[in-house]
């Protein structure tokens, strides 16, 4: 029996991501979803109380793979101060970034443009606070491997992070792109950031 509520809930979920991304949010009703995997209505308000529920639910998983990227670009291996220098350090962070957005692409769009009227609208200004997180911490790091190294200010660090929320939020957008563009575009971007780090940080 539990197997059964367990594919019916899978079932809505797979519906409700389809119809997500094909049609918005907004344009997609409960009754969609209800029809277009053949469960009554009723049979779907026993498993998710709404529709905000089923599409923080469909959101879930794009969420955690985003923190996990960010657990890794934020990670151990980053405190390295040859990252600034060493071009293999950066062509392999333009690598996994790009295998990134091209996994996920619709479904960071869809939550960084067009969650507005759910529970996840803010979800922007969510995920700059856990980079200003990240950065913090990665700072302190960096501090105590190399404790010659500037401190920056609260607000410098909102405005990198958002910077870093609207690299990737430029990403989500481009459909059309070759991935060779795609990693000009963020050798230009890394080589941007590096060097006014290196500069606001005096590596």
């Amino acid at each position: 029996m539990q197997t059964l509520k367990d594919d019916k809930r899978a079932l809505i979920l797979t519906v409700a991501h389809r119809e997500f991304l094909k049609s918005g949010v907004k344009k997609t009703s409960i009754q969609t979803i209800a029809t277009c995997s053949g469960i009554a209505v009723g049979n779907i308000y026993h498993y998710f109380r709404n529709k905000d529920e089923i599409y923080c639910a469909v959101m879930q998983p794009t969420i955690q793979a985003l923190y996990e990227f960010i657990d890794i670009y934020n990670g151990e291996r980053g405190l390295n101060i040859e990252f600034y220098t060493v071009e293999a350090y950066q062509q392999q962070m333009i690598e996994t970034l790009l295998c990134f957005v091209r996994q996920h692409q619709p479904e960071l769009r869809l939550l960084l443009f067009h969650s507005v009227g759910t529970s996840l609208e803010n979800f922007r200004e969510t995920l700059v606070a856990r980079q200003i997180t990240y950065g913090k911490r990665y700072l302190e790091g960096m501090k105590r491997k190399h404790p010659h190294l500037r401190e920056v200010s609260p607000l410098c660090m909102h405005f990198l992070c958002s910077t870093w929320t609207s690299m990737l939020g430029t990403l989500c957008m481009q459909d059309d792109l070759s991935d060779d563009r795609v990693q000009l575009f963020l050798k230009e971007y890394i080589t941007y950031g590096t060097a006014g780090w290196r500069q606001l940080i005096q590596v």
